[in-house]
């Protein structure tokens, strides 16, 4: 009978200890931005009420000060709406528990950055990612893979 207690205790005290908080998250926004070109040089995309929305700005620069304008209407693309929930599900702990914003020398060698907004209880975090992988905490390396290949994928 312990041991039964015991297996219970055990099975209830994982289960309490699951991370719901990047389900919680109210919006995310991952966008890509290059400094040195002309035209539209940001692009951006955010997840909000499970719906997804594209930027609507023609943006030569874009900065971590500014928020992007998104268009009213929804992208209604299934495929594109379940790689950026899978984004924001598994969202790194490494983002959320790291003190510093910007990671590698994004756009340093004009190679672009990777920027990621995450809002949750009201309270936004932004970081900005190197677009190079390779110049990423390993951490990060992953996710970040993703989110280029759905950024890469769908500005156009």
């Amino acid at each position: 009978m312990i041991k039964l207690v015991y297996a219970l205790l055990t099975c209830l005290i994982l289960v309490s200890c699951t991370d719901d908080n990047n389900a919680s998250a109210e919006e995310l926004i991952l966008g890509i931005s290059y400094g040195e070109c002309e035209g539209d040089c940001a692009h951006f995309f955010k997840l909000e009420d499970n719906k997804l929305y594209r930027d609507d700005e023609d943006a030569y620069w874009w900065s971590g000060q500014d928020r992007p304008d998104f268009m009213d209407e929804s992208f209604g693309n299934d495929a594109a709406l379940t790689v950026i929930k899978n984004l924001k599900t598994n969202f790194p702990k490494f983002l959320i528990e790291a003190n510093e914003g910007r990671f590698g020398c994004p756009d340093c060698a004009d190679q672009g950055a990777i920027h990621v907004m995450r809002k949750v209880d009201g309270e936004e975090q932004w970081w900005t990612l190197d677009n190079d992988i390779s110049k990423n905490p390993e951490g990060l390396q992953e996710w970040t893979r993703e989110v280029q290949g759905f950024l890469f994928d769908w500005i156009n």
